[in-house]
């Protein structure tokens, strides 16, 4: 499948990412334009989809007796304007 969004250069990777050899592990940067007046589709896509799906995965660990087989993931997920950081 084509990508259409423009990503970050993953001949180099961001140096916070000490996990890149880890095949659980994945990081990606995607820039792309949005209308102002559709960006609270990201939230909904959050609470809609991911939220939901996440919610399922930590369901699934509940009734497992092998701790080992369980893995601690981190998520992060953050949206805003390009340059927001620059304000702060």
């Amino acid at each position: 499948m084509k990508r259409r969004l423009q990503t970050t250069d993953r001949r180099r990777p961001p140096a916070w990412f000490a996990l890149a050899d880890d095949p659980k592990a994945f990081a990606e940067t995607v820039r792309f334009r949005a209308r102002s007046t559709d960006l609270q589709e990201l939230a909904a896509i959050y609470e809609e989809h991911l939220w939901p799906a996440i919610r399922r995965l930590r369901r699934r660990t509940e009734d497992v007796e092998e701790p080992e087989t369980r893995e601690m993931m981190v998520l992060s997920i953050v949206w805003a304007p390009a340059g927001a950081d620059r304000r702060w």
